[in-house]
């Protein structure tokens, strides 16, 4: 890049910036930069100041939610506004209730298309007035919920509890509207809520399902709710393929990897050399064993959430957890296990997304056939049959290439699954990650969940409102405990909420007998 493609490149930056600050203008190249920018240069010292400075672009654009899980709290006449404009490549999102929790900041997340990732931001303004708070990119406080790596929380169709519209293509229930009506009153003149374009949309049944003519015309159409699941899916789809091929083996794997993704050409193991396949199906069965409940699970969990327990339609999407693929990337490539799917239950694997999304298999296609064109002929002429040549040169290739990297002692190279723990050892429930990240001293307060021998003796220490600490920590994951439930990022399941209780219990029952 020349120093004068350099100087225009900001001076068209600081252009932008000064007509943003005027009008509104620019927008396409408005990002979480441009945003901090103009905070700092015009010493913004308020929500509201903020949002009057944001492009029409990303205030037309949004959804409402009228229930959240998340450090921004919402009420059904007070919901939490997520603004993601053309192509929620940038978010920001705020809340309209001076009472409830999140409400002297905005959150911002921006997708990073050089490096396919996610970066959140939080931007605090303090109520004495001093200038805002920015936070270092993907803190701790963000990264309690959206993991690392980061990815945001947004449950895929066709339901989005908590948020308006929340039943894909149907409108709103009773709950819903009467919640709608109380906003829409006081939007018009609200300090914050008047920044929104076309609020009014928002009580209409038409922004959530498509009319007859629509349908008979062949219009695309989509409510908020579902574009954004749309542009979402699209670049956490990216984000996970550009994981995968940084993984240390993504190479000899590629093949493989593509076949589980696209998933019809056979069984994947078929795709290993013939000394390997037994191994790899009793690692496979163990694996999908622990998936098996995942997306059942899931569906609960949410029925749980909505304020309609009615599912709505479900036409155009179903739920998706690529198995085979997540058991390849995860116990065979490298990728270390983390968050796939975008849903509050972190636990799942639901990739499912509105037609248009670009989805796992169409990006791991293109990358291979940027370097191996001939593939591409080989896709256009699929017959879909059991002789079908392009999944025979998928093979092929993939036994060739995994032949190579396994070598003679390919199976003593597969990962031994479902080790039992040793006799000294509690087994640690995957949920109590969730329980590591909120109260490492950033967002709960810090106790060493993490560190089970020191977590055994401050379980029977006292002074907590239902007693012991362990008899707070009981109560708290029971559904009971209502608002006050955890972990706040997560519903748990039944299995969840009795693996988390038998670890506690274990851990104290080590230390002996109980004394009061």
């Amino acid at each position: 890049m020349t120093m004068r493609t350099v100087r225009s490149n900001l001076q068209k930056t600081c252009l932008c910036l000064a007509l943003l600050a005027a009008s509104g203008a620019c927008a396409a190249d408005f990002n979480l930069d441009a945003l901090i920018a103009i905070i700092r240069s015009r010493d913004v010292r308020s929500v509201e100041q903020t949002l009057a400075l944001l492009p029409p672009e990303l205030r037309d654009s949004y959804t409402l939610a009228f229930a959240s899980r998340s450090l921004q709290d919402a009420t059904p006449s007070a919901p939490r506004a997520i603004l993601f404009g053309r192509d929620a490549r940038l978010v920001v999102s705020f809340n309209g209730d001076s009472g409830t929790r999140g409400y002297d900041a905005l959150e911002a997340m921006q997708f990073d298309e050089r490096s396919n990732s996610f970066h959140f931001r939080e931007v605090t303004f303090p109520s004495t007035g001093e200038g805002a708070l920015v936070s270092e990119d993907n803190p701790a406080r963000c990264a309690a919920c959206h993991g690392r790596p980061a990815r945001p929380i947004w449950d895929s169709p066709p339901s989005w509890p908590g948020i308006y519209g929340e039943r894909y293509r149907t409108g709103l229930s009773k709950t819903e509207s009467a919640g709608m009506t109380a906003f829409l009153a006081r939007q018009p003149n609200d300090p914050r809520y008047r920044y929104l374009i076309g609020a009014r949309r928002f009580g209409e049944r038409a922004t959530y399902v498509t009319s007859a003519h629509a349908l008979y015309n062949g219009d695309g159409f989509d409510s908020p709710n579902a574009h954004l699941s749309k542009l979402l899916a699209t670049m956490n789809a990216r984000s996970l393929v550009s994981e995968i091929a940084n993984a240390p083996a993504f190479s000899p794997h590629r093949y493989v990897l593509l076949a589980a993704a696209e998933g019809n050409c056979g069984s994947v193991t078929s795709f290993f050399p013939g000394a390997l396949q037994s191994a790899l199906t009793q690692g496979m069965a163990v694996y999908r064993r622990s998936s098996a409940a995942a997306v059942s699970a899931q569906e609960a969990a949410k029925r749980m959430r909505r304020a309609s327990r009615s599912d709505g339609y479900r036409a155009g999407v179903a739920a998706s957890d690529p198995i085979a693929l997540r058991f390849i990337a995860e116990e065979l490539v490298g990728l270390p296990p983390q968050r796939w799917s975008l849903a509050l239950e972190a636990n799942t694997f639901d990739l499912a997304s509105p037609e248009g999304a670009l989805s796992l298999d169409q990006l791991f296609f293109e990358k291979l056939a940027a370097s191996e064109p001939q593939l591409r002929d080989l896709r256009s002429f699929r017959t879909f049959t059991t002789t079908d040549a392009y999944c025979a040169e998928l093979r092929s290739r993939s036994e060739r290439e995994l032949s190579n990297f396994y070598g003679a002692v390919g199976a003593q190279r597969l990962i031994a699954y479902g080790r039992a723990a040793a006799p000294d050892e509690t087994p640690r429930p995957p949920a109590l990650d969730h329980c590591v990240a909120c109260h490492n001293g950033d967002v709960g307060p810090a106790l060493p969940f993490g560190e089970p021998a020191a977590l055994r003796s401050r379980l029977t220490a006292g002074g907590y409102p239902r007693g012991r600490l362990l008899d707070e920590i009981l109560y708290r994951l029971a559904p009971q405990a209502g608002p006050a439930r955890m972990p706040r990022d997560i519903n748990l399941t039944p299995v969840e909420q009795q693996g988390l209780e038998n670890y506690f219990m274990q851990l104290v029952a080590q230390q002996g007998p109980r004394v009061d």
